[in-house]
């Protein structure tokens, strides 16, 4: 009896394990300026992100570090999620020249976003997303409601640059729910700090087959499940949203700055919305609190060292 049991305890080790490895977090900072998309990767808001790696194979042959090496990080600001990769891959191949063939088989990144972070089916529906975004930086490829492929083109924009193999790409992506219809017109979500929602990303290999050669995604995916995002997202990783610590609860205007200069503020709401701004060198001795509603407030401050930015709270 004993030894059944120490196998019992072993099997729900290792099942535990696994459901543990295939569901990774990633905490992605808001960006108050976000990132000019130009496929540089230079704006201020990535030096504050941490990378988080794409190498676990999905489907297909194994590649080698200099067939394939891939990276991601992720800011937001109002609904918009923006993400930076680096990929590594030693041949760009875009054999099906129609966005709507074979779209899977050319060389793309692939974003699988779900909202809400509801899990379950979201094949040929919009429960979740799985963004195909082509190498032209122009077509963006997901199954509709119908099961046949569509574009996407005006959810996200892309760039990509590039030094020799090394490919940085960099998207803006509209977050939409999933009352979203291909009739529209259809609402963007407010992003939010503290908002949960599912995230994965992986890269279609092809080196000049006309066929995927290797599939290698962000998350470690449990057996026999390998090639199942694009139908649940029961195995996409957690994005969790997040903001600027809480460094004040009262007018920051009151913070010692008799070496700096200020320059301009900035008062916006938790979703990025400006509220108020003054520039120039009659700035205020107080920023105008007074008309705003009981909350969390995200006050940015240029001063001549830089800028400096902060949650207040009004009570």
């Amino acid at each position: 009896m004993g030894k059944y049991i120490v196998c019992i305890g072993i099997s729900l080790f290792l099942f535990h394990f696994n459901c543990v490895m295939a569901q990774s977090t990633y905490n992605a900072n808001q960006s108050i300026t976000p990132p000019t998309i130009d496929g540089n990767g230079t704006d201020n808001c990535w030096q504050q992100a941490s990378w988080k790696s794409i190498d676990q194979l999905w489907l297909g042959t194994a590649p080698s570090s200099t067939d394939f090496q891939g990276k991601y990080k992720v800011t937001w600001s109002g609904t918009t999620l923006y993400i930076l990769a680096e990929i590594v891959d030693d041949v760009l191949y875009d054999g099906h020249t129609a966005p709507l063939d074979q779209w899977y088989n050319d060389d793309c990144l692939e974003i699988f976003i779900d909202e809400d972070r509801s899990k379950g089916n979201h094949q040929c529906n919009y429960n979740a997303f799985a963004y195909h975004v082509a190498l032209n930086n122009s077509d963006v490829v997901d199954l509709g409601t119908d099961c046949n492929p569509h574009l996407y083109n005006t959810t996200i924009s892309s760039a990509r640059s590039n030094v020799g193999t090394t490919y940085t790409w960099e998207v803006a992506m509209t977050i939409y729910p999933s009352t979203y219809t291909d009739a529209g017109p259809n609402t963007p979500v407010s992003l939010f700090d503290g908002k949960v929602s599912g995230l994965s990303l992986a890269y279609c290999d092809d080196d000049g087959s006309n066929t995927r050669e290797s599939f290698i995604g962000s998350e470690i995916m449990p057996s026999g499940h390998n090639d199942d995002n694009y139908i649940t997202a029961d195995y996409f990783g957690t994005l969790n949203l997040t903001g600027p610590s809480v460094t004040a609860v009262t007018d920051p205007s009151t913070d010692n700055h008799q070496d700096e200069q200020i320059l301009g503020r900035y008062i916006y709401t938790l979703q990025g919305q400006l509220l108020f701004s003054e520039e120039g060198n009659s700035i205020a001795d107080t920023l105008p609190l007074q008309g705003l509603s009981n909350g969390i407030y995200i006050v940015k401050v240029l001063t001549t060292s830089g800028f400096k930015t902060q949650k207040i709270r009004i009570d």
